[in-house]
């Protein structure tokens, strides 16, 4: 990826906008003229609109390599739960959702990375995080079926959600890069309803609590 896409990438994430990408506004003023004149003074120049966002300090970096690394595992557990028959249809809902959000949020930590100049860890190397499922567990979702399945799928879920939220909490309160805090933000919002909808789907499906 180029380092413009680089740049033009991170502003995204941090308004939500192409700020300085794109210009697709229509001149809908009396005068062209005028219009060109008043863009001329009041629109940041191309160097402002595509300056690289400050590196984050290692509390930033950190941070960025864990949730890609909890995502890289947490998208093995989507594509197993995904493919098994015999899945709540609320479940399949969720893990889809969730596999969506959280392949976005791994994209937006690895732009983040390369606009700071940094090399993005890979996620394999950082090992069994705090929440992780065992490779042992791992491969008791691959070979599980049903609600057997969903409820490993859900535990382990719900572990990585909230070793997530503490280190999205953390982060806050010790990284520098606001675009990082931006997407800290996201997950420290979203995350709890995420969590009390996993809650409640596992509290279906093992009611009794034997296997979670």
């Amino acid at each position: 990826m180029t380092r413009r896409l680089v740049q033009c990438a991170v502003a995204t994430l941090a308004v939500g906008l192409l700020v300085g990408c794109t210009d697709p506004s229509p001149d809908t003023s009396p005068s062209a003229t005028e219009t060109a004149s008043e863009q001329a003074s009041a629109s940041p120049s191309a160097e402002e609109t595509t300056a690289e966002p400050e590196p984050g300090n290692q509390a930033d970096i950190d941070f960025a390599n864990a949730i890609r690394a909890y995502h890289a595992q947490s998208s093995q557990m989507h594509q197993a739960i995904l493919s098994k028959a015999g899945v709540p249809a609320d479940v399949l809902a969720l893990a889809g959702t969730l596999s969506n959000v959280q392949g976005r949020e791994s994209e937006d930590l690895q732009l983040l990375l390369v606009a700071w100049g940094e090399e993005p860890a890979d996620p394999a190397a950082a090992g069994t995080l705090t929440g992780m499922l065992t490779p042992e567990e791992l491969q008791e979702l691959f070979v599980g079926t049903g609600s057997d399945a969903s409820v490993i799928y859900m535990n382990g879920m719900i572990a990585h959600h909230e070793a997530t939220l503490a280190l999205a909490e953390e982060v806050l309160t010790t990284g520098t890069s606001p675009e990082l805090a931006a997407l800290a933000e996201q997950i420290v919002t979203a995350q709890p309803e995420e969590l009390t909808d996993l809650r409640e789907l596992l509290a279906d499906a093992d009611p009794t609590g034997a296997t979670g």
